[in-house]
């Protein structure tokens, strides 16, 4: 939709580089498969590689309370807010399934102590995208939010310097 909408915009160029974090990794990821030429390199920060995945990672107690919340505050998961609408959303999804379109130059980056979006699932989704310049960044001790100074300094730092080098 923000692509759609900036079309008409004076700042507009029809191929970029494209990045999200969580979910919006997954919906990065995803348009960059369906849109390989329009995307000339893309950095996926603790990506939702699979909804059903996700959906498995998250246990059913927790994900009724979730739902009958509406929204939950979940500081043990390293998460902002979400709302039970937005998470479940995500749910349709598989990456996983695209990750052999992934045609251009890619970044993953994980958090270690991620516990919704584990390191080895990133490790699967590097397995299946078959570009020559792919890189993964497992950044020891982070979690999934990357809330704290020193854990966006560090993604700060991965994140500049895999673009300073395609």
């Amino acid at each position: 939709d923000v692509i759609e909408w900036s079309r008409d915009k004076l700042w507009y160029q029809p191929q970029f580089m494209l990045g999200g974090h969580s979910l919006g990794g997954m919906a990065a990821g995803t348009y960059a498969a369906a849109h390989p030429l329009q995307v000339n390199g893309l950095v996926l920060v603790a990506p939702v590689v699979s909804g059903p995945a996700l959906r498995r990672r998250i246990p059913l107690p927790f994900r009724i309370w979730w739902r009958m919340r509406g929204e939950v505050r979940p500081k043990l998961l390293g998460m902002n807010p979400y709302s039970w609408e937005f998470i479940k959303s995500g749910w349709a999804y598989n990456l996983l399934a695209s990750a052999g379109r992934l045609n251009m130059p890619i970044l993953i980056v994980g958090a270690q102590k991620d516990i919704l979006i584990r390191p080895r699932l990133l490790r699967k989704l590097y397995a299946r995208i078959h570009h020559d310049q792919k890189e993964i960044v497992i950044i020891p001790q982070a979690k999934h939010g990357f809330d704290q100074k020193w854990e966006m300094k560090s993604l700060e730092d991965v994140v500049s310097d895999w673009i300073g080098r395609i």
